[in-house]
């Protein structure tokens, strides 16, 4: 599919969530459309990546924290110090 491959592009692989989702087209258009949305904000990414582990942390879903922590290192170039530090909230 074209949607998968534009992800692919983007991040280096296809996320299972997307691969999930693509079973449904319709669900993975709709899901790429909301993220290009929401993407449009003011927040700088690695603010919003920082915000994406704090809740993955919070609500001990360990999918989205692998998730997140791979964007934030693939993507954003966080260390795994910051990675930890923001996992555990120390400072």
């Amino acid at each position: 599919q074209p949607a998968l491959r534009t992800v692919k592009e983007s991040l280096g692989s296809v996320p299972n969530l997307l691969r999930l989702l693509s079973n449904s087209p319709e669900s993975l258009i709709g899901f790429l459309q909301i993220s290009a949305q929401l993407n449009k904000g003011t927040l700088l990414p690695s603010i919003k990546e920082r915000i994406a582990l704090a809740v993955a942390e919070v609500n001990q879903c360990e999918y989205c924290l692998a998730a997140h922590s791979f964007l934030a290192k693939s993507q954003l170039n966080f260390s795994d110090e910051e990675i930890c530090i923001l996992i555990l909230n120390k400072d």
